[in-house]
């Protein structure tokens, strides 16, 4: 008599031949779907093959004796075989029924080649032919792309209609400057907010950081700085949008286009809309138009807004090639990305033209944290830095700059000599009224000394609050900064220091104070002291 069927501990179930039969359907069926992807695999080997063996293609009505096939193609990376020997890394390269340039070589080995994509082109499939062009990838310059919105590859994306593309090309990564090229940083860039060119003034060919978090003004800092130098120093700026959204950068094209000053600044616009490789490289055909301009004998300014979204999108990219990840998920060469940047922003040596190529990179920080890795590179690897914080902002200071964390490598080198003395004072100003502002609000009973500190700073706060997009010239700002610092408006009430400051400035456009005045010698304080005594008298009996 068997009893293995009465043992619990065999838990062994019933015969069921409905169960059977399911699973011998389903083994049947991945049989047959395996069967099916061997036949597709070994079809697929033998066309590669086929492909392989022919030595020349026709391809755009040229015949190529070079080529390459696509093996496979995900995510914008294309994997080319038969090709690693036949290409060099950043080389540009052109797919079968297509006829502008689609890719660029991102990864070489021996027997892969991965190409990544500009553009979403859904033409491209498995088994296309690939060709090389022997470029690097380059953008083409001229003066038709002043006042214009265009792409990372230089093709025009406003409203404006096309354009036909200059046959004067550069390739956008290119070696910097060397020593023996440059000259030391010395001439001012003013960029007519006033806080900003006495506390941490910029030269033409500095690299000055724009640090902080989102929504503090850093990108009204960096237009402002657009308009003052376009409008009144006549200079060139190269504007590049990497990562903001169409409609940002159509409102805030379309509100200037009339303006003058427009046709000397030219758009890069590479928005989060655009795949990642057109969204790092924005910034680097930004900087080769500003390097080409500054060779040229003449000065620009070139703004990166911002270079946080740009590391986001090689780091994207990156990690699609299957490079290893670093910190934060961001490949090794992430630092070197960003430094063979901006280190091609120079002041050009004589032989060379003596222009200058300024860089004002844009970097966003979460919760102010200033040490996180791509804020710390780009710190390291810049002339100094404007920090904005959240918390002046949301106090109403405009421009919300934090004087204890700014700073300028160059200094004073780079103001001129008239403002050097008047912005010394400033900054020993506020530094004393920040020491006595944290434990003022404690305090019962302060002596006169430290509220003194405390009034002088609050009104020079005041006087050095500004208006979007009313950039004031280098006169204005010696006026205002003589006022501020000789007292003229310590007994002023709070209320009406903005007010006395537009009062000062229509007052001295009805005089001529200005027209002695020289900027490369120390101020002459005699005319200003006549002239702030009459305006201080038309302030009283106009308060009266």
């Amino acid at each position: 008599m068997l009893l293995i069927s009465n043992n619990p501990s065999l838990n062994l179930k019933p015969f069921n031949s409905s169960n059977t039969g399911q699973m011998l359907r389903k083994r049947l069926q991945e049989i047959v779907h395996e069967k099916k992807q061997k036949e597709m695999q070994e079809k697929k080997q033998k066309e590669m093959q086929e492909k392989m063996q022919k030595k020349e293609i026709i391809l755009n009505n040229r015949l190529y004796s070079v080529f390459g096939i696509v093996d496979s193609l995900a995510d914008g990376i294309a994997r080319i075989t038969n090709f690693s020997d036949d290409v060099i890394f950043g080389e540009v390269v052109l797919f079968s029924g297509l006829e502008s340039l689609s890719g660029v070589v991102m990864g070489i080995t021996e027997k892969i080649v991965s190409v990544v994509l500009f553009f979403n082109v859904n033409r491209i499939s498995e088994g296309d032919y690939v060709v090389p062009t022997g470029e690097l990838v380059s953008i083409p310059i001229g003066k038709v792309f002043f006042g214009r919105v265009i792409n990372t590859l230089g093709f025009a994306v406003d409203d404006k209609g096309t354009f036909v593309l200059p046959k004067l090309r550069r390739p956008i990564d290119s070696k910097a400057a060397g020593i023996s090229s440059r000259e030391a940083v010395y001439e001012p860039m003013l960029t007519g907010q006033l806080i900003l060119d006495a506390i941490t003034p910029i030269g033409l060919g500095q690299r000055e950081l724009i640090i902080g978090d989102r929504q503090t003004g850093k990108t009204t800092c960096a237009w402002d700085t657009l308009i003052n130098q376009c409008k009144d120093q006549y200079h060139f700026f190269i504007y590049s949008f990497i990562g903001q959204k169409n409609s940002f950068v159509s409102r805030l094209t379309n509100k200037y286009s009339e303006e003058k000053w427009f046709k000397r600044a030219i758009f890069i616009s590479a928005t989060c809309a655009d795949s990642a490789p057109l969204q790092y490289m924005a910034a680097f055909s930004s900087c080769t138009i500003g390097e080409y301009i500054g060779l040229l004998a003449s000065d620009a300014v070139v703004a990166y807004d911002d270079l946080s979204k740009q590391a986001v999108c090689y780091r994207q990219v990156s990690l699609l090639l299957r490079r290893p990840p670093g910190r934060e998920a961001y490949p090794a060469d992430v630092f070197y990305l960003h430094s063979r940047l901006l280190e091609r922003a120079a002041k050009f040596h004589v032989s060379k033209g003596a222009g200058s190529s300024t860089a004002l990179p844009v970097i966003e920080t979460q919760l102010s944290d200033v040490s996180a890795y791509i804020p710390t590179n780009v710190i390291s690897i810049t002339d100094g830095q404007m920090f904005f914080n959240t918390e002046g902002f949301k106090k109403g200071i405009r421009p919300a700059l934090d004087v204890n964390l700014s700073v300028s490598r160059v200094g004073s080198i780079a103001q001129w000599p008239i403002m050097r003395k008047l912005s010394a004072k400033l900054k020993s100003s506020l530094a004393q009224y920040k020491e006595v502002e944290v434990y003022a609000s404690f305090a019962a009973d302060l002596d006169a000394s430290t509220l003194f500190t405390l009034n002088r700073g609050i009104k020079l706060i005041e006087l050095l609050k500004q208006a979007k997009n009313q950039p004031l010239s280098r006169d204005e700002g010696v006026l205002l900064l003589f006022a501020g610092v000789n007292g003229y408006i310590d007994h002023l009430p709070k209320e009406d220091v903005v007010p006395f400051k537009y009062f000062l400035l229509n007052s001295v456009k009805q005089s001529n104070l200005f027209w002695e005045l020289n900027p490369y010698k120390d101020l002459v304080a005699g005319p200003f002291e006549k002239f702030m005594d009459v305006v201080m008298s038309d302030w009283a009996n106009k308060k009266s």
